[in-house]
């Protein structure tokens, strides 16, 4: 888990080597407030992490999964659910929160200046963020792998295939 909070602090330093080798003006100061923009919020989604981290007692992905079988986190504290999710909006640069990128202005941000393999590579890092949180959203919140409900009834390969199409369309409504 600790890892996973130091790789959302690190993802803030792309926009700012972007806006400074780009040697511009406009590009800088989109840059800055591309990481203001992020780094307040990953101050928020560390806590609810901890939060989540100190209700399974363990550091361990998989020990909070499988704390998770008597029931999903987002139904035993809703609203750190409903925090973490507002706050991936907020990262991930969704609507209401693309003021970093804000389709109303004539400039883009920090991706002023790049165009064609590495505006790709840029929006490549995007999509990739956005696939990274909420696989811990998933992960964290609505219980992994592990289905919402197990029947001994079932066999266990279809108990186990449930769940990962479980896990992959959970990811995939966000």
């Amino acid at each position: 888990m600790l890892i996973l909070i130091v790789l959302l602090i690190l993802a803030g330093f792309g926009p700012i080597i972007g806006g400074l080798a780009s040697s511009n003006k406009i590009a800088t100061i989109g840059a800055y407030r591309a990481v203001a923009l992020n780094g307040s919020f990953g101050v928020t989604i560390g806590l609810a992490l901890l939060n989540i981290v100190a209700f399974s007692n363990s550091f361990n992905i998989f020990d909070i999964v499988f704390d998770q079988r008597s029931g999903w986190n987002i139904l035993s504290s809703p609203d750190i659910g409903i925090l973490f999710y507002i706050i991936i909006l907020t990262e991930v640069k969704k609507v209401p929160f693309d003021v970093a990128e804000s389709e109303a202005e004539l400039s883009s941000g920090y991706l002023i200046e790049y165009s064609g393999f590495n505006f790709a590579l840029f929006i490549l890092a995007e999509y990739s963020s956005i696939l990274f949180l909420v696989s811990i959203y998933t992960t964290t919140f609505l219980g992994g792998w592990l289905p919402l409900v197990s029947n001994n009834s079932l066999s266990s390969a279809l108990l186990i295939s449930f769940s990962y199409i479980d896990f992959f369309s959970a990811i995939k409504e966000h």
